[in-house]
């Protein structure tokens, strides 16, 4: 994959805010876009939060997820759970790609990407 456009500081910060429609407690954030060459029309998307503590992220990744798994107008259909490398990978289906999200130490993380590239961002970032 090709890096696109990496996003740091400030202006990730409120692109994560955006997103979530509100002020998120995180003490830093990147997100970093990556392109798929002759595989994939839309980017994959990296979103990396670091937290105030390992609990906090916790927490904040079992309420995203909550929150998508109890919301019927939800674009994120067919929530599962998978293992990869002793982490709890979520995994939904969405808007043409598929998302995982998980928490590693004081980290959150999204990923979202074509379905083929699943594999291939759970061997690079789930370690």
């Amino acid at each position: 994959m090709v890096r696109m456009q990496l996003v740091v500081g400030a202006e990730a910060q409120a692109e994560v805010d955006t997103l979530h429609g509100k002020a998120l407690p995180a003490e830093a954030s990147v997100i970093g876009r990556y392109a798929r060459p002759g595989i994939s029309k839309q980017p994959a998307e990296v979103w990396i939060s670091r937290v105030r503590s390992e609990a906090e992220a916790r927490r904040q990744t079992g309420l995203m997820v909550h929150k998508m798994f109890e919301n019927p107008q939800s674009p994120f259909k067919h929530p599962r759970r998978i293992e990869a490398n002793g982490l709890s990978v979520y995994r939904f289906t969405g808007m043409g790609q598929e998302h995982l999200i998980w928490s590693k130490g004081d980290l959150v993380y999204w990923i979202s990407v074509a379905p083929d590239g699943v594999d291939d961002m759970v061997d690079v970032f789930c370690r």
